[in-house]
């Protein structure tokens, strides 16, 4: 199993996927995905980054979901406020889902989110090697994707594959045991 230091987590999307192509920076992640949340720990840290005021910083670049009773989620608007020429302004201190996107791995959940199939070319090649290795080693994995893919209506924002986080860590696992075996 692969092993991940906690500074390792927060880059495993993109990490993972670079092993697939690197990012074509077409925007494609920062101009349609509505939902890029933000933590407070990462909103001061960006704000500081920009050297604005908190006040004025989530104004500017906030939106705010309170349907969830008292909590409140938040998250950056959409389109990314911080993507100028499909390029990220704020890169080196960039949100947690954004450092992972277009795979998000919630261990404590237990759950492993790949969305923008079908839009995202890193998302793509991902999904479709996946697809490779459950016909292979996992033919129930592969079976309930397949009936997932055909009754899933694809979006604006491509597919969104969300399965036990194992499943997608048994074939990193083979892609990192098998790295000199494989051509990217």
């Amino acid at each position: 199993m692969l092993e991940f230091e906690e500074s390792d987590i927060l880059f495993i999307g993109n990490k993972i996927l670079q092993e697939f192509g690197d990012c074509l920076s077409c925007g494609i992640c920062c101009k349609l995905f509505p939902f890029i949340e933000v933590y407070k720990d990462e909103i001061e840290l960006i704000r500081k980054y920009l050297d604005i005021d908190e006040k004025q910083f989530a104004i500017q670049y906030l939106k705010f979901d309170k349907s969830n009773g008292d909590s409140s989620n938040i998250s950056l608007k959409t389109p990314c406020p911080f993507q100028v020429n499909n390029h990220c302004k704020i890169h080196e201190v960039k949100p947690f889902d954004c450092k992972t996107f277009p795979l998000i791995i919630n261990f404590t959940r237990k759950i492993a989110v790949l969305n923008g199939i079908y839009i995202c070319p890193q998302a793509t090649q991902f999904y479709e090697g996946f697809l490779e290795f459950c016909k292979i080693n996992q033919t129930s994995t592969y079976e309930k994707i397949i009936f997932l893919e055909k009754n899933t209506q694809i979006s604006e924002l491509g597919m969104k594959l969300t399965i036990d986080s194992k499943q997608f860590i048994s074939y990193i696992d083979w892609i990192y045991s098998n790295k000199k075996k494989i051509i990217f």
